[in-house]
């Protein structure tokens, strides 16, 4: 997110299912090919963003971000619910919606 200036976000028929279980179980480090073990097909949209030809909704974006350490009051920075938890600071993003692509 932060090397591109948009992004898309998939939206899945139910019967997709099993195969986003399949993709957000396996470890793209150690499955190299866990896309096409699920049976999806990766397509780009005009912009050059991946979408998915078993996707029915697809809206391209435009990103912009908000860093969450930027929003939280200091106190909260260091707050024992992040560290403790291994959670680390997270960043929020918000984007535009330039283009939508529906099956």
């Amino acid at each position: 997110m932060e090397r591109n200036e948009h992004f898309t976000v998939t939206g899945f028929p139910e019967e997709k299912c099993s195969a986003l279980q399949y993709i957000g179980s396996h470890s793209g480090r150690d499955d190299k090919d866990k896309i096409s073990k699920a049976g999806l097909t990766p397509s780009f949209t005009e912009l050059g963003n991946p979408i998915f030809e078993e996707a029915n909704l697809s809206p391209s974006n435009v990103a912009s971000s908000i860093n969450r350490r930027s929003t939280l009051p200091s106190s909260h920075r260091r707050s024992s619910r992040y560290t403790r938890r291994g959670l680390g600071i997270h960043t929020m993003y918000i984007g535009e919606i330039v283009n939508t692509w529906i099956k």
